[in-house]
């Protein structure tokens, strides 16, 4: 039974390996601010391929990845919840915060996004 489950897997693996390395990579970028937790938790893309990202911040966090623009988001509380939408060149288009004011508690966390 676990030959037959790591050969599964193994198949698995190399399967998939051959249509990841025929991929290319077309932006990447770091978002980040003065809080010291600030982290990505659900990526989803549209129709146009516009990409979608969630996570929760803490502090101060400028979500524009282009060196010129700023698009700063402050947290209300120990840590928000974040939403960005980045166009297929990895441009912001929008970003938004939402969370309570409370201190004494982990904050707010957005866990993930679905699309339709």
């Amino acid at each position: 039974m676990h030959i037959l489950r790591f050969s599964t897997m193994l198949s698995l693996i190399i399967c998939l390996s051959g249509s990841l390395l025929a991929q290319e990579l077309d932006w990447a970028f770091l978002i980040g601010g003065s809080g010291g937790h600030d982290q990505a938790n659900g990526v989803a893309t549209d129709i146009g391929n516009n990409v979608y990202v969630t996570g929760c911040f803490r502090g101060i966090v400028d979500f524009d990845p282009n060196l010129s623009g700023e698009m700063n988001l402050t947290s209300n509380g120990a840590q928000d919840i974040y939403l960005a939408k980045y166009n297929t060149s990895g441009e912001l288009t929008w970003a938004f915060g939402v969370g309570s004011a409370l201190t004494n508690t982990h904050g707010d966390i957005g866990e993930g996004i679905a699309l339709d």
